[in-house]
C-alpha cells in the first residue's frame, strides 16, 4: 500500500512538474512569436513608409518632401507641414497647435485647436455670393445685430468676409473665404475663434495662403 501510494505520489509530481515547464516553455514560446511579429510589421512598416515616402517625392518632383504623418496625409517642406487634396488640387497648411481631422466621406477638413477651428468644404455655387453688389453685407448686417465687418473683398475670383461678432458676453471672431473652384463650385475656408485668441500669423499663413502652395 505504502509503495502504491509512493508511486502515486512520484507520478502526480512528475506531471505537475512536466506541466510547469511546458506551460513556461508555451509562455517562452508565445513571448518569442510576440516580439518576432513585432520585428516583423516594424519592418513592413518601415518598407510601407519608404514606399510612400518614395511616392510622395516622385509625386511632387522634390527630394526635400518628408511625410510627418502617412495615416492622416501630413507632409513637409521644409518648417511647413501640409496637406495636399489630389481630388481638388489644394494645399492647407496645418499648423503646429493644430490637429487634422477628415470625416470618412472627405467631405471637409478640419483643423481644431483649444480655442480655434478651421474648416474646408466644397459646395455647390450661389449665385448671390458673386453678384459683386452689396447685398451681402446688407443682408449680414440687418440679420445679425452686433456683427462688426472689417474686411468685405468681393470680385469675380475671390470672395472674404472677416469680423467679430458677439454670443452672449463671448466675441468671436470669424474669417471666411471662398474661392470659384470649377464650373458651379466654389470652394471654402473658414476660420473661428474667440476674438482674444485671433492669431494673425493663422490669418496670414493658413487663411490667406489656402488654397495655394505654400511653398
Amino acid at each position: 500500500m505504502k509503495k502504491k501510494l509512493l508511486t502515486t505520489s512520484i507520478l502526480l509530481t512528475t506531471i505537475i512538474i512536466s506541466f510547469f515547464f511546458y506551460k513556461k516553455y508555451q509562455q517562452a514560446k508565445t513571448t518569442e512569436e510576440k516580439v518576432i511579429n513585432i520585428a516583423v510589421d516594424r519592418i513592413i512598416e518601415r518598407e510601407e513608409n519608404n514606399e510612400i515616402l518614395q511616392f510622395v517625392k516622385e509625386f511632387f518632383n522634390d527630394s526635400t518632401i518628408q511625410v510627418v504623418d502617412a495615416e492622416k496625409g501630413i507632409l513637409r517642406k521644409d518648417s511647413i507641414c501640409f496637406f495636399y487634396d489630389t481630388k481638388w488640387d489644394t494645399y492647407l497648411v496645418v499648423p503646429d497647435s493644430f490637429t487634422l481631422k477628415i470625416p470618412e466621406d472627405h467631405s471637409s477638413m478640419n483643423l481644431i485647436s483649444d480655442n480655434a477651428e478651421i474648416k474646408t468644404w466644397v459646395a455647390s455655387r450661389d449665385e448671390e455670393i458673386w453678384k459683386g453688389n452689396k447685398n451681402m453685407k446688407n443682408s449680414l448686417i440687418e440679420a445679425g445685430a452686433g456683427i462688426i465687418i472689417d474686411e468685405l473683398i468681393m470680385t469675380d475670383s475671390i470672395f472674404v468676409l472677416s469680423g467679430d461678432a458677439k454670443k452672449g458676453e463671448i466675441s468671436y471672431y470669424s474669417y471666411l473665404k471662398i474661392k470659384p473652384l470649377s464650373d458651379g463650385t466654389d470652394l471654402f475656408i473658414s476660420y473661428q475663434t474667440p476674438s482674444e485668441y485671433k492669431q494673425d500669423a493663422i490669418i496670414r499663413n493658413v487663411i490667406k495662403q489656402f488654397p495655394d502652395k505654400p511653398f
